[in-house]
């Protein structure tokens, strides 16, 4: 079982399927971390970490989460009515925050794999740079 604060949202609400996506999401939760000097989601409880990935996220549904519902504790906690995703609004600008967006979303199995976060980032850094990222040279 992974820290409280690295936990992704799959693990706290009761899922027994688990995948490499949990483990991506603990890793951008420490880029994050890294990023910010202090962690982003610092709470002493499973109660707590879910209130902040509202907070954060907005109130997880079916419609943005598929299967939702379905999740073993899904129901267990009482999820506050937060319709906005504010992740934007936390992440600086550029590369960090493409890089940042591709592990956080709430369904880890909808999370870009490390490779393609790396990928992305490089081409994020090649365009700044002004080189060829086509392949011609």
């Amino acid at each position: 079982m992974v820290t409280l604060w690295y936990r992704s949202p799959e693990l706290l609400f009761g899922t027994e399927q688990y995948a490499t996506a949990v483990d991506t999401w603990s890793a951008g939760c420490i880029l994050a971390e890294l990023i910010h000097h202090q962690p982003l989601f610092p709470g002493q409880t499973e109660a707590a970490m879910v209130d902040m990935l509202v907070e954060l996220l907005g109130t997880p549904s079916d419609l943005i989460w598929p299967g939702f519902s379905r999740l073993r504790l899904s129901s267990a906690f009482k999820l506050r009515e937060q319709p906005y995703n504010n992740l934007k609004e936390k992440v600086w600008a550029g590369a960090r925050e493409r890089l940042y967006v591709c592990v956080h979303v709430f369904s880890c199995s909808r999370n870009l794999s490390a490779f393609c976060c790396a990928r992305a980032s490089l081409y994020i850094y090649m365009l700044r740079r002004k080189v060829c990222v086509c392949g011609g040279g």
